[in-house]
């Protein structure tokens, strides 16, 4: 198994902390994102890590030296990080995703124990959704018998949940879904989300299963207000 980090974004709406940071090196407490991520990954005996990389990549290489001992890790940089969305920086990955994967989106801050969780999912193909949180900007799931119909950030139906972006997947599924991405690509459909291309999949080739929240702490730090609403969680833990 290998896990997935997407750490290549500019991160704009948490400027002035991204103008001298990747988002995933911001400080959340005492740590960063990136080592609230790590550890987890650590604890739950997960050593093969590839992270794709753009904004300020060099930090990012500086900051990994500290867990080299600790895992084996490949860097992947999408050179187009500020023209693409992160579907490019995953196609850009693709030779070295040739296993299980757990896929995390670089600003996601979560208990060790929902990677737990999703690992101890009996589905091979599992996703992280907090049940009665239906975000107005953040991705959502359609779900239908505790399978996830459509992603989207434009779900608003009663059945449509707070789905982070935290996947397991098995070899063959990621790969199903790693073609269609490079559908996409060959069209040039690289501002949209990888989910798009996930989406064609659903439900026909590929079933996804939801791992609920269950008051674990898994949340996105897209700007300020998210950073201070994770501080305040974590400083209450």
């Amino acid at each position: 198994m290998k896990a997935l980090i997407l750490a290549s974004g500019l991160g704009i709406r948490l400027n002035p902390l991204t103008e001298i940071l990747p988002k995933c090196l911001v400080k959340v407490v005492d740590k960063t994102i990136l080592d609230y991520q790590l550890n987890a990954l650590y604890e739950n005996g997960i050593k093969d890590v590839i992270i794709t990389t753009g904004h300020l990549e060099h930090k990012i290489k500086n900051f990994i030296k500290q867990y080299e001992q600790k895992f084996n890790f490949t860097l992947v940089h999408n050179e187009v990080y500020d023209k693409t969305n992160y579907i490019y920086s995953i196609y850009k990955a693709k030779e070295e995703l040739d296993d299980e994967i757990i896929l995390i989106h670089g600003d996601l801050v979560f208990d060790q124990q929902v990677l737990t969780e999703l690992l101890k999912s009996q589905y091979k193909n599992s996703v992280i959704i907090e049940k009665d949180n239906q975000p107005q900007s953040d991705f959502k799931g359609a779900i239908e018998n505790d399978k996830i119909k459509e992603i989207s950030i434009h779900l608003f139906d009663k059945n449509c949940f707070f789905l982070a972006p935290f996947y397991k997947f098995s070899k063959t599924d990621f790969s199903k879904w790693l073609n269609k991405i490079e559908e996409y690509v060959i069209k040039n459909q690289v501002t949209c989300y990888a989910e798009d291309a996930l989406n064609e999949l659903l439900g026909k080739e590929v079933d996804l299963h939801a791992v609920y929240l269950n008051d674990l702490l898994c949340m996105e730090v897209d700007d300020v207000k998210d950073l201070e609403a994770v501080r305040n969680r974590l400083l209450k833990t």
